[in-house]
């Protein structure tokens, strides 16, 4: 699997595991429903941690890191990438285990992505901490509102957060089959490119829908000023869009 297509499987699972997550092994409302915002849970969403979001060029740059935060940064998250790997690499650490081993191992994740956030958190000033809410926001897009405290923020009722659920479920399935499409050879990569931007932009137009004016005025506000992203050629969909050119903090060719 090439660069490019685990960038796509990996903003496909976001998806997939965040509605997973959030609906529990009884489905929607079913018996040991994890109503916890999914994957997004804690305020951040899978593959979209601040560790994640810091490997991007555009977020360095937005951000103004210092040559000092950049080299701290890059310590903590290759602390957290080897966590990660070796914990993810064992029987059951991917979609083909049971769905007990895959939900536990993604609640495992959680946790230490949380805890890299906090110690990243330590690096930067109040008001790139601010900014970096702002930039995640807008880089999730729709999958944003699966975080619970937006949910609450934003004052979603139980029948908005059950209608974005459904609606972040059948992109995720959208993406899959895609993905699949493109392994059999049945379309080509820049098809899907293309195919996963339009069901983007859907999902955002209908995810909108139900929102209330006043929470999308709200949601706006949160976002904060525009950011510029700049997303690697053939790549970036949102979801931690893979290393840019350049790499992460401390790496070559960074500013």
């Amino acid at each position: 699997m090439n660069k490019w297509m685990k960038t796509l499987f990996a903003s496909t699972m976001c998806v997939v595991a965040a509605v997973a997550l959030a609906q529990g092994p009884g489905g929607p409302g079913g018996q040991g429903g994890m109503r916890r915002g999914g994957m997004f849970g804690g305020g951040m969403g899978m593959g979209m941690g601040s560790g994640f979001m810091l490997m991007r060029q555009d977020v360095q740059n937005d951000l103004k890191l210092s040559a000092d935060q950049k080299a701290k940064i890059e310590a903590i998250s290759q602390k957290y990438r080897e966590q990660m790997r070796s914990r993810m690499g064992g029987p059951g650490g991917g979609p083909g285990g049971g769905q007990g081993d895959w939900q536990a191992r993604m609640e495992e994740m959680r946790k230490m992505m949380e805890a890299q956030d906090k110690e990243i958190n330590q690096v930067l000033t109040p008001q790139q901490q601010k900014r970096m809410k702002e930039i995640r926001l807008q880089l999730m897009g729709p999958a944003a509102l699966m975080d619970k405290e937006i949910q609450k923020e934003l004052g979603l009722s139980s029948q908005q957060v059950s209608k974005i659920e459904d609606l972040q479920r059948k992109a995720g399935e959208a993406n899959m089959s895609l993905f699949q499409r493109m392994r059999d050879g049945s379309v080509t990569r820049e098809q899907v490119q293309q195919a996963m931007q339009n069901n983007q932009k859907a999902l955002e137009t209908e995810t909108m829908k139900v929102l209330t004016p006043e929470q999308q005025s709200k949601l706006k506000a949160m976002r904060g000023a525009e950011f510029k992203r700049q997303d690697p050629p053939g790549g970036g969909f949102g979801f931690g869009g893979g290393r840019q050119r350049g790499g992460g903090p401390g790496g070559p060719g960074r500013n």
